[in-house]
């Protein structure tokens, strides 16, 4: 039976939201706990600029998934989906299907006319989930600051007019 999921907006105060949520992810990371709650903690901050929107899913009160959506990204007129993160005990339930469903609305409300977001080519699950929602891989991005690849991936929200 599908858990009962509350989405809502999350705000600059929320940023320690991410521990838990990548706790069994957080092996292969480089960077330290310190490291990254700090990074978290800045990228949160972007809420109170409007740079950036954090969406959250709870369950009877905690935390099982959360969305951020960077308003400025480095490709003109798109967002870009900094991370997707749902808890271990709450995946494949359609949590962050909805989570993204969330963000691909508010993004199309914003004006936003494309979502962009990065993702390791051996996360297999997460390529298929991104495929099947119509994004398509554009190119393989090295980011240095983490020595690794991504595949840049794109969803096309706004058509042109003809």
């Amino acid at each position: 039976m599908p858990v009962q999921v509350t989405i809502r907006l999350a705000n600059s105060s929320d940023y320690h939201i991410y521990d838990e949520l990548y706790s069994a992810d957080d092996k292969a990371d480089f960077f330290t706990m310190e490291e990254r709650l700090e990074r978290r903690r800045q990228q949160f901050a972007e809420i109170d600029e409007n740079r950036q929107v954090v969406l959250v899913a709870e369950a009877d009160g905690k935390v099982v998934g959360a969305v951020q959506l960077a308003i400025d990204s480095f490709v003109p007129g798109a967002g870009m989906v900094r991370s997707l993160a749902v808890r271990p005990s709450h995946r494949r339930q359609g949590i962050g299907s909805r989570l993204m469903d969330a963000v691909e609305d508010l993004a199309r409300q914003r004006g936003l006319k494309a979502l962009v977001l990065l993702v390791r080519p051996d996360n297999e699950a997460a390529l298929a989930m991104y495929r099947k929602r119509g994004y398509t891989v554009v190119s393989r991005e090295e980011r240095t600051d983490e020595a690794a690849m991504y595949e840049l991936m794109r969803l096309v929200l706004v058509r042109p007019s003809r």
